[in-house]
């Protein structure tokens, strides 16, 4: 519990509380020390703050723990329904990473979905393996470590195979323009890249304002030199990217995989992979951890994160920090 100068009432009881709900096998990324540390002492400014862990996060969160007492809650990954909120009648704001989020909304309840937090951190890996992509920077790495560089003075890091040199006027399709699209796609536009979308969600007043043309998905990855899957993991955009788009891909161009692998047919990519015909960074892939004999982990035109583009500590600070703004503006005003 941590209460460090939450306001009392006259009997000397904290008046505001505040529940973080988390899962017993949590990552680091989420607790102790960047995110779970920052956000309780915050919190605790103005509230009591009880940490609970959560042992069947299958279950509702009501009944996992009485949430009767709570102003707010945090709750990672485990549902929250109607039963848990009639359960709640003192609570005026959720945040987390949760199931069932439209039922809080429906009440009126505003619930911070902490999803956001990771955007910059995503986008920022996205355009380092895009610079990778470009400039080979993975392989030259592996080659000095082993011992196998030349050193000579007319060595370039170009492969003339794929794209390939600057970012600067290169023709950049981003699939899903949503927060980690759009501040991809900002990031770029910085390099001097020729930037294009697609998202049937996102106005035309944010493609405008983002210096993004708008194009149909068939249309882009024809266009697209550079081609960034950046959306959110949504119904209508799972298998979108079939193996006939996958092969509207131009021979030699790269693919980004930042956000979520599900609106590709990965077996279509692996055998363009394998083929030779496209180049590629991903952090994100439809079986995790990729199978030892992956044709992904062979290619030698691919970089490869395993899933860490948004597990940094700025991005779990800045997690925190969304939570206490919202926290303390709706539960001390």
């Amino acid at each position: 519990m941590f209460a460090t100068g939450a306001p009392k009432d006259d009997k000397g009881e904290i008046t505001l509380k505040i529940l973080i709900a988390r899962q017993p096998l949590q990552d680091s990324w989420l607790t102790f020390p960047y995110f779970y540390e920052k956000a309780a002492r915050e919190l605790g400014e103005f509230a009591q703050v009880d940490d609970i862990v959560i042992h069947n996060p299958k279950l509702p969160l009501g009944e996992n723990v009485d949430l009767s007492p709570y102003e707010g809650v945090v709750v990672f990954g485990v549902p929250f329904t109607e039963a848990c909120l009639a359960q709640a009648s003192r609570l005026r704001i959720a945040a987390g990473f949760a199931t069932g989020e439209e039922v809080l909304q429906c009440a009126g309840i505003p619930f911070i979905e902490l999803g956001g937090a990771f955007r910059r951190s995503v986008a920022e890996l996205g355009i380092g393996l895009t610079l990778s992509c470009l400039r080979n920077i993975a392989m030259w790495h592996c080659r000095v470590q082993a011992g196998h560089e030349t050193w000579i003075q007319h060595q370039f890091t170009d492969d003339p195979n794929f794209v390939n040199g600057e970012l600067f006027g290169k023709r950049v399709g981003v699939f899903g323009l949503g927060r980690i699209g759009q501040y991809y796609a900002g990031l770029a536009k910085a390099f001097g890249a020729d930037l294009a979308a697609t998202d049937p969600h996102v106005s035309d007043e944010v493609f405008a304002q983002l210096g993004v043309a708008r194009m149909e998905l068939d249309d882009l990855l024809s266009w697209s030199q550079i081609f960034v899957i950046a959306s959110s993991p949504t119904p209508e955009s799972e298998g979108i990217i079939n193996r006939e788009r996958v092969y509207k891909l131009s021979a030699g161009s790269c693919l980004i995989v930042i956000s979520r692998a599900w609106p590709l047919d990965m077996q279509a990519v692996r055998d363009r992979v394998a083929a030779g015909e496209i180049c590629g960074g991903f952090d994100v892939f439809d079986v995790e951890p990729l199978p030892p004999d992956d044709v992904l982990r062979r290619a030698p035109q691919v970089t490869l994160t395993p899933h860490v583009a948004g597990r940094c500590a700025d991005a779990c600070r800045h997690m925190a920090e969304v939570i206490v703004e919202a926290f303390r503006e709706e539960l001390t005003k």
